[in-house]
């Protein structure tokens, strides 16, 4: 029995690389660019034999189904080209046109006129090859299009298509292997031409938030041909119009909106936007929290910030050769083998602006040598210096300790620290306001190693 794939077209023409339904309550939107890839299905027996309903029309069989939709954006003709790779022969049906994907899966709308392949007894034909008789004869009833043809490529037709309708295929993938399909327009551009709507991505009611205070709340719902919409939200807040515009959105505006619609004696699901409106940017941020003192090649050290207020989401940065990501208060870092010390850094952000930012110093110890003094052990913040610079250290033992500032021509101009000094973290500022505008060397040395560090100061 041959194996079937199906693609929803509502005139939405909607493909990604994604899982793909399966049936027609499951159709996954796709639109028509250039060219579109998207997955097969494997190992999805079909029934046999074959239901009354759906209509398969000239299908012998659906195994492996693919189900998608499409909606026309511009009105006019389509030339769809359905090709795998690797080549390997699929076959396809097309059913519309429909005001809503929902309309044709909850309403039984997959039908047609005929029935059955006409090669085997049926009254359905291929729209090419030896089953093709009479040619041109789509579209029967809701069948647009259909082939089962033993080719590896398909064309699917679709004439006089009108802005805003729906139209659902069907792919099969017949050898059940890993296959893609890649889809084309081939008429695109030509006259007369239509044009896929690629903005189906979306819920078919959906809203431009989150807000901030003062924004102007947008609401959206898909357009169905003679249509009616009923919105609700917050508050008692009502409305019969397809799409609104709200200004001046307050906090009290935040929740969820639904809305249905109604064509005919169709009902569409209810459908849910939830909407934030942020009274103001996130709250100020605490103190991250978490081991200052690391070692290069040292896994999965956490931090942590305390929940800032307001926050949808939050930015972390992370010293020269720390890894990690996350949009949460809290990140799990790896420090790689040439990790340098540094700062880390976080702030909560939503969509008014961001917060304050936390810092946290963080001393990367190098793992070589006897660790007394190591060129991974030293901070200078900021660089470039106004009025002055913050320099922070770590020993790991006391120790004879000399820490001096050099010009660029290698000219002691400061000594800032020449004595004994005990194990841990020092902390120290030193003033620049009187340094002229250029590059300077912090030499910093110990029992056993040294380190020379670049700041620079502008006034």
């Amino acid at each position: 029995m041959k194996k079937t794939i199906i693609f929803l077209f509502t005139f939405f023409i909607f493909i990604r690389l994604s899982g793909q339904g399966t049936d027609c309550s499951t159709a996954k939107p796709f639109c028509i660019g250039s060219t579109n890839v998207y997955p097969g299905t494997t190992d999805i027996p079909g029934p046999d034999p074959m239901p009354a309903y759906p209509n398969y029309g000239c299908l012998s069989g659906v195994n492996n189904p693919s189900f998608y939709y499409m909606k026309v954006a511009n009105p006019g003709n389509f030339v769809i080209h359905i090709a795998s790779i690797p080549q390997r022969d699929l076959d396809f049906i097309c059913w519309g046109p429909f005001t809503l994907p929902y309309f044709a899966c909850v309403y039984s709308l997959l039908t047609g006129n005929c029935t059955g392949n006409i090669c085997a007894g049926g009254t359905c034909p291929d729209n090419v090859g030896a089953c093709s008789i009479p040619p041109n004869f789509y579209p029967s009833g809701n069948i647009v299009d259909c082939s089962a043809s033993v080719q590896a490529i398909e064309d699917c037709h679709i004439n006089g298509a009108v802005t805003g309708q729906y139209y659902m295929l069907l792919i099969t993938n017949y050898d059940n292997i890993p296959i893609n399909f890649v889809f084309t327009q081939t008429n695109a551009g030509q006259p007369g031409a239509g044009t896929t709507d690629c903005n189906i991505f979306h819920e078919p009611a959906y809203s431009n938030g989150p807000l901030c205070v003062g924004d102007t709340l947008k609401l959206f719902a898909d357009y169905v041909i003679g249509g009616y919409y009923s919105w609700t939200g917050p508050n008692g807040w009502t409305s019969y119009q397809q799409n609104l515009i709200i200004p001046n959105a307050s906090p009290a505006m935040s929740g969820n909106y639904t809305c249905f619609i109604v064509e005919g004696t169709h009902i569409s699901p209810i459908y849910t936007t939830v909407v934030t409106v942020h009274p103001t940017i996130p709250g100020p941020s605490g103190t991250i929290t978490g081991n200052i003192n690391v070692s290069q090649g040292q896994q999965n050290v956490t931090y942590t910030v305390p929940v800032i207020a307001g926050a949808d989401s939050y930015i972390w940065e992370l010293p020269s050769g720390a890894i990690g990501t996350s949009t949460t208060n809290s990140i799990t870092v790896n420090y790689s083998n040439n990790a340098q010390s540094g700062f880390i850094k976080v702030k909560g952000h939503n969509t008014c602006g961001n917060s304050n930012t936390s810092i946290l110093k963080v001393f990367v110890h190098y793992n070589t040598g006897t660790g007394v003094f190591t060129g991974g052990d030293i901070i200078v913040y900021p660089s470039p210096a106004s009025l002055s610079i913050t320099i922070s250290y770590y020993l790991k033992k006391t120790q004879k300790f000399s820490l001096d500032v050099y010009d660029i021509t290698g000219r002691k101009i400061k000594e800032l620290v020449n004595a004994y000094q005990h194990s841990g973290e020092h902390h120290l500022t030193l003033d620049t306001s009187e340094f002229i505008r250029g590059i300077y060397l912090l030499k910093a040395t110990g029992d056993d190693s040294f380190q020379t560090l670049k700041f620079s100061v502008v006034h």
